[in-house]
């Protein structure tokens, strides 16, 4: 499963880069469109293994933090630090096999979909680990008995923040 960390695999997406490359610029070779259908099927053999690796990735870390999350009562600022410290963290390591992905991607609809698996499944898992904090600030807004303007402007901040937060750990 780690095949897509190696040096060999970003030298064999390279060499395939470079062959595609070549065969783009020779459409005049016999078997040209044989060799092209090929050398982009092995493309996208490669990008799936990047895609799943990933995927799994992520599957490991939700399953973590949502363990640790459920098993223990934390706080407000422990589960701040395990849902983003953490989470970025842990999967800081995939900015550099997703990059392969994300810049091979561009004007192919078979390879942006892999892309789009990724970043699906990133942000639901996000989606989930954010939604109880949400909810139970929402719930403790609604309970104080504050005016609406308070009631508004805590939640922009709150809400804010929690973009901020999200936007920045996206970017990891």
């Amino acid at each position: 499963p780690n095949i897509v960390r190696k040096s060999s695999f970003k030298r064999m997406l390279s060499q395939l880069d470079e062959c595609i490359g070549f065969i783009n610029e020779h459409k005049d070779f016999k078997d040209y469109e044989i060799y092209n259908l090929r050398f982009k099927q092995c493309l996208v053999r490669a990008l799936t293994l990047i895609r799943n690796y990933v995927v799994n990735n992520l599957k490991t870390i939700r399953d973590d933090l949502t363990t640790k999350i459920s098993v223990t009562k934390i706080n407000s600022v422990t589960q701040d630090a395990l849902i983003y410290t953490r989470f970025g963290s842990d999967s800081e390591f995939l900015y550099d096999v997703v990059a392969d992905l994300v810049n091979r991607a561009d004007n192919n609809d078979e390879l942006e979909g892999l892309l789009s698996d990724c970043f699906n499944f990133y942000f639901g898992i996000r989606t989930r680990l954010i939604q109880p904090k949400i909810w139970e600030h929402l719930k403790l807004s609604v309970d104080d008995k504050k005016t609406l303007v308070q009631f508004s402007q805590g939640n922009i901040s709150f809400f804010t923040k929690i973009f901020r937060d999200e936007f920045e750990l996206f970017h990891k």
